[in-house]
Order: structure tokens, then sequence, then C-alpha cells
């Protein structure tokens, strides 16, 4: 079964670059699916099959609902740390001063 692909990314452009370089692609954060389909977040990967050949994969990485509904848990403590340092550093002697009553 053959079905024609939409997608967010110049694949046609992509697969020329992998037969030319022999090389794999690396294609993040793109909606594809099939035409007149729903489109999907994915990531696709694009690689020849041989060096001695022209055929290529096309592989669609479906990405995570989860990821794609805002920062992970690790960007949010990052972003919780930035803004305590930032408060921290515009109330110097808050800080001070609380460490002085302990």
């Amino acid at each position: 079964c053959i079905d024609k692909i939409t997608a967010t990314a110049p694949l046609q452009e992509m697969f020329d670059r992998v037969r030319n370089t022999n090389s794999a692609v690396l294609i993040n954060d793109v909606m594809a699916g099939p035409v007149n389909q729903i489109q999907r977040r994915c990531n696709i990967h694009i690689a020849p099959v041989s060096t001695r050949d022209t055929q290529i994969l096309l592989l669609f990485n479906l990405r995570d609902e989860r990821e794609q509904s805002g920062p992970s848990g690790s960007a949010k403590s990052a972003i919780g740390m930035a803004e305590m340092l930032a408060h921290e550093i515009k109330n110097p002697l808050a800080g001070i001063t609380g460490a002085a009553q302990l």
C-alpha cells in the first residue's frame, strides 16, 4: 500500500541530500501525515538503505503528546531555579536577613 504523504518539511530536498551525501538526515518537530487526513507531530528519519542502491528509508517517529503540551519536568525545575535566583539577586538583603534570623 502506497499513500501520498504531506509534511511541513522539504522532503524532496532532504531525499536529494541523502542521495548525494549517502548519510542520514533527522528532521525534528514536523507536522506530517497522509494527504487529506489529520497531520501529527513527528520526527522524520531519512537514511540510505545501502551505499550501492538508491533506495531510501523513510521513518516517521510520532512524538508523545505530553512532549507537545509544554516544558518537561526538568525544564520546569530549571525555570523555577532561575526565577528563584533572579528573585535573590533583586533582593540580596532578604536572604541575608532570613539566614541571620535562624
